[in-house]
């Protein structure tokens, strides 16, 4: 450690707070740090408070000494670190604790001296007490989601044995390098680690009967003073009462535990209460601080245990139980620092952590560097740069250790999972989030169709790539093997000052621009590789143990995925190199499965080497080893535990639901799985998932895709319902679904069996409704016509509601694909049978009547949809009575179409009545009932009431602002129809102004471009039209055309609404060509997708027909001249 006190850097620069409660945890974590820069107590600044600032590990972070114990001293002092240091993102508190003996979670034994990270933080004891007896309220809790991303991932790998162990033995080394430093610091011994029964107190129990004053002697649970000061020897606690059951062993390394910890205002010495609130609350320890430190800032606890919070605790352990905490932060840190310290904030999204095996391959790194460096950005065309090579010799593991060790050199850097196009969007929506120009309210929106969304996404994030402004960024685009999909190539940014980083297995990329070919390791990096995974050396002390490792390189073919699962496989094992080799060569006699050679380049010893682990699992873990085969069929990247666990629990597997969390947790440690990204996510690479079911048999094949499914329509059905999901999760599920579809070719025939009995194949049913209806919210209409049909086979589920239920998912994806003629013959029929095996007063019958309407609706039929609604309304209103909100919706629905056929009047008795009966129910300001106000005075606009119109939107504007903000779409939209009133009445200065503010508004929100933006923009275009301001007026317009055109599609009905309003601007102007070749346009357009009977198609006709007219008058007239 360096002091210089000299140095006194931005406090604005320091995001991480560590606080202790006791000198004696500080003094270890000063010596913690590399570089002391200044100790600063803070005088003026209102608090008594003194701060360490300086560096651990690469981190600026400020250590701050409590003043006393306790919630309130530690809260009063995170408020005064708050003000001090504005910018602190996250504290850690450390120190030391009382700890559970048994972590029931793990079925592991806690020692002293062992660590503690928190993984919740719990306010226990918090309460009322009264004369009698002490309630106590609901816990409180702080979970770890509103830790930065970086330190979450690295806590949920850390959960895994083989970084656990990793870091103890860190841990291990550190404490073993400062012993000198202190030697209150030394392991106190074994023979100190002493747990007594929970009830057995540590008071005199041998008492002279004359001495009445010890307190000892007043009652079952009372200690006096003197025995509290004195140690269990002293005192004489029997040994016959010490819990002999705990296998301590002379091991000094200690162990780091992950579980929820209890923070109160007391300190907790009695064994009981100590089990009573752990068992209740799922704790493995407790202290005092960190609940006062939570509401400040987001908190992670990390502790040594000192003691066994019961009446025996004494100081004994407290210095090297706070030394273990140091050694733990620093270690910690330093994994952090791995990781390139990469907050939320900074423009990098990488979704792996760094690999700390990696090994070798410098200079193919400096060469790749080299490489991408030597030209010079000239703006007009990105560098691009090729690393291609087979699978699993460590192409994707190259650059991620590249994009970590030169990050420092771009600006910005952006991985792009470009295997598929579903997975490139994903990483596409999370770039376009992170560079701010896509944010929740545009991830949520649903009034965007799937390719519209995807079109917008890849529209900005190309946008910002070629922007001028942003120079020398790294794009890297992992997996590109399918360079036959146009759509990934539409990704690329053919512009910009970056650099694009691609992996392929394809060699024929090397054609493409410049390009490294990766070779495989060398013996003696593969060896490197096989003891960092092993976590054992291999050296010529054990000559024999040397060479068993060297032939097991050579025989996996310096492969680093095979020779990373090999290293797993012997550490998990514990076995030595030559055992494992011994088994491998065995294991070549018995293998008797091998994929097809079209997707297998491989040694057939790299199929032993996984075949032993897979037997391995199939002999100790045979339920691990299922949920890996229900893994093999699902997408390679963005699995999770909660998608295992939801789908598990939806098709009635509940023994596998029930391993998931502990099974993940050995598919890590045999390296099968990796952790990725935040929370419990985890990939698992597809060239293991190819082995995996190539492993299986054609009928179990059929099984396990059949459970796939189940997973991924519970993992759906567990979405449904909450109505503000992001794209991006949805999108994630949509890569699962996609994968369940490309095999169901591969495990012919197309009824797949999870179980004998019926209730499997109802599931079986079940899920694919579910994934059609999925892929239908999501716009994949023809993906979703496809798994209806698959949900109509009899064999899976004969019974009338199914069937119907899926005939009518199948027309609904008709409808919204645009065969709307088609659609409406179909549920025309499907009604009829509805009401035949259901009856009129069923539900989904019901659901048919308005869709009908619906159909009807978007063919211009207003008659017939008001007659579908009409019958809708009926049968809602019999099921669920007058003021139910279905009602109320089939009745709005009846208005729109009033309103559309100018009955003005039926529209407006039908939205007061809505609206009278939503404030009884709902109250005046709910936001459904402010929704019925504003579309009362639209109505009243289309009357010429502008008066009334403009009170009522202003009631709409005002209980939206309220409740919502000014900036929210929703608000947004009523100031628009605000300004489309003021339009209709002729202030059109008001309009435009008012026009103008919503545009403003949509922009901040949403960036440039969003749906809600272009049509304002159109609104303008009208606006300036009025104004007879003509190029205005098309400047708008066209601005408008543009951005519907690329989110909505050239076909859509704004789309072509826009293009007529532009053919009228030419029209007045004169220029009749011009606004007829428009018109045309948008007229054949419209006619093909919603039909000629369509009223606007018949409008724009009648206008196409009287232009034309005049336009050969006038042709005539100029002849006849």
């Amino acid at each position: 450690m360096e002091m210089s006190t000299s140095v006194r850097p931005d406090r604005l620069k320091f995001e991480i707070a560590i606080i202790c409660a006791l000198p004696l945890e500080a003094e270890p974590l000063h010596n913690a740090f590399n570089e002391i820069w200044a100790t600063e107590p803070k005088e003026g600044d209102g608090n008594a408070c003194s701060y360490v600032t300086g560096v651990i590990e690469n981190h600026k972070v400020v250590l701050v000494l409590l003043p006393s114990t306790g919630i309130a001293s530690a809260s009063g002092t995170a408020a005064s670190v708050r003000s001090s240091f504005p910018n602190i993102k996250w504290a850690l508190v450390v120190g030391i604790c009382g700890g559970v003996p048994y972590d029931s979670s793990t079925q592991e034994l806690i020692r002293l001296g062992d660590i503690i990270i928190s993984h919740v933080l719990v306010r226990y004891r918090f309460g009322k007490q009264y004369p009698d007896k002490f309630e106590e309220k609901a816990a409180a809790e702080n979970s770890l989601e509103r830790l930065p991303l970086e330190v979450r991932s690295m806590l949920a790998n850390l959960k895994t044995r083989l970084f656990r162990q990793k870091m103890q033995q860190k841990i291990f080394e550190y404490l073993q390098s400062t012993r000198q430093t202190s030697a209150k610091e030394d392991y106190p011994g074994v023979e100190y680690d002493k747990l007594y029964e929970p009830a057995y107190l540590h008071k005199h129990h041998d008492i002279d009967p004359q001495i009445t004053d010890d307190e000892c002697m007043l009652g079952e649970k009372r200690i006096c003073r003197e025995a509290l000061e004195t140690t269990c020897e002293e005192l004489g606690c029997e040994a016959n009462r010490l819990v002999n059951n705990r296998l301590i062993t002379n091991e000094q390394q200690p162990s780091v535990h992950f579980g929820g910890v209890g923070s109160g205002d007391t300190v907790m010495k009695s064994g009981k209460d100590r089990d009573d609130h752990s068992k209740a609350r799922d704790l493995v320890a407790f202290e005092m601080e960190a609940a006062g430190v939570w509401d400040h800032f987001p908190t992670l606890l990390i502790r040594g245990v000192s003691d066994y919070a019961d009446s025996h605790k004494n100081k004994r352990w407290q210095h090297y139980a706070a030394a273990t905490a140091a050694a733990c932060l620093k270690a910690f840190l330093g994994d952090l620092t791995n990781q390139d310290g990469l907050s939320d904030r900074s423009l990098v999204s990488i979704p792996m952590a760094r690999n700390i095996n990696f090994v070798g391959r410098d200079r193919i790194l400096q060469d790749i560097h080299r490489a991408v460096t030597a030209h010079s950005f000239q703006g007009s065309d990105c560098i691009k740069y090729i690393v291609y090579g087979m699978g699993g010799i460590g192409k994707t593991q190259t650059i991620l250790e590249y994009a970590y060790r030169y990050r420092k050199h771009f600006s910005s850097v952006f991985w792009v999972r470009a295997n598929s196009y579903e997975s490139a969007m994903e990483s596409y929506i999370t770039i376009a989030q992170k560079i701010e120009r896509v944010d929740k309210s545009y991830a949520v929106d649903r009034s965007l169709e799937k390719k519209d969304f995807d079109r917008a996404v890849t529209l900005v994030v190309k946008e910002w790539w070629t922007a001028r402004e942003n120079c020398n960024w790294l794009s890297l685009f992992d997996g590109w093997d399918g360079l036959d999909d146009e759509r990934i190539e539409s990704l690329i940014p053919h512009g910009g000052s970056g650099v694009i980083l691609i992996t392929s297995r394809r060699q024929d990329w090397a054609r493409a621009g410049e390009s490294l070919d990766i070779p495989l390791m060398q013996e003696a990096t593969s060896l490197l590789l096989l003891e960092k995974s092993s976590l054992t050396k291999y050296s010529k002390s054990n000559q024999k143990e040397l060479d068993a490792a060297k032939e097991i390189v050579n025989m996996l073919g310096h492969l680093p995925l095979a020779i990373d699962q090999a290293g797993a496989h012997i550490h998990t094992l514990k076995i030595q190199a030559g055992k494992y080799l011994a088994r491998l060569k065995e294991n070549a006699e018995t293998l008797d499965w091998k994929p097809p050679a079209n997707v297998w380049v491989y040694g057939k010893t790299v199929l032993r080497s996984w075949e032993l682990t897979f037997k391995e699992l199939e002999i100790s873990h045979s339920d691990v080893l299922k949920i890996f085969q229900v893994c093999a069929f699902l997408a390679g990247e963005n699995i999770s535990e909660s998608l295992l666990r939801d789908g598990f629990n939806f098709g009635h597997m509940d023994p596998l639901a029930r391993t998931v969390e502990d099974g993940m947790g050995i598919l890590f440690s045999f390296s099968l799985a990796k952790r990725e990204g935040a929370g419990d996510g985890f990939s698992i690479h597809p060239i293991l998932q190819t082995c995996i079911r190539y492993r299986l048999c054609p009928l179990q094949r059929q099984r396990f895709l059949a459970r796939a499914i189940l997973v991924v329509a519970g993992a759906v059905s567990r979405l449904a319902p909450e109505r503000e999901q992001a794209w991006f999760t949805y999108r994630q599920l949509l890569s699962h679904v996609n994968s369940c579809e490309g095999h169901l070719g591969d495990c012919s025939p197309p009824t797949i069996r999870v179980g004998s009995a019926k209730a499997p194949n109802l599931h079986e049913a079940k899920a694919r409704f579910i994934l059609g209806s999925f892929c239908d919210q999501l716009g994949q209409h023809d993906q979703a016509i496809r798994w209806f049909k698959r949900g109509l086979d009899p064999a899976l589920d004969p019974s009338t509601l199914s069937t119907l239920e899926c005939r009518d998912g199948l027309f609904t994806a008709m409808l919204n694909k645009g065969h709307l003629h088609e659609a409406l013959a179909e549920f025309q029929t499907l009604y009829t049978e509805a009401v035949t095996q259901l009856g009129v007063r069923h539900v989904l019958t019901n659901k048919i009547a308005n869709t009908l309407g619906i159909s009807y609706k978007k063919i211009g039929s207003w008659d017939k949809a008001l007659e579908w609604y009409g019958k809708s309304l009926t049968q809602v209103r019999e099921m669920f009575g007058e003021n139910d909100q279905r009602t109320l919706a089939a009745l709005n629905n009846m208005a729109v179409i009033y309103k559309e056929q100018k009955e003005y009047a039926k529209a407006e008795t039908v939205l007061r009545d809505v609206l009278r009966k939503k404030e009884e129910a709902l109250g005046e300001e709910n936001l459904s009932t402010l929704e019925t106000v504003m579309n009362l005075g639209i109505l009243h606009g289309r009357r010429g009431r502008y008066d009334e119109a403009l009170h009522l939107l202003r009631r709409a504007l005002c209980g939206k602002e309220k409740q919502l903000g000014k900036d929210n779409p929703k608000t947004l939209g009523v100031k628009g129809n605000i300004a489309n009133q003021y339009l209709r009445s002729g202030k059109v200065e008001d309009a435009i102004k008012l026009h103008k503010e919503t545009y403003d508004g949509y922009k901040r929100i949403h960036g440039p471009i969003h749906q809600d933006i272009f049509t304002t923009a159109d609104r303008l275009g009208e606006d300036y039209f009025q104004k007879g301001m003509y190029p205005e007026s098309l400047r708008w317009y066209y601005e408008a055309l543009f951005g519907m055109t690329r989110l909505l599609g050239k076909g859509n009905a704004k789309t072509l609404e826009t293009v007529a309003n532009i053919a009228q601007v030419f029209q007045v102007q004169g220029q009749f060509y011009q606004a007829i070749i428009r018109y045309k346009w948008a007229l054949d357009l419209f006619r093909g997708r919603y039909g000629f009977e369509h009223p606007w198609a018949r409008s724009v006709e009648s206008q196409v027909r009287a232009l034309l007219l005049l336009w050969h008058q006038r042709s005539r007239a100029m002849q006849s001249r």
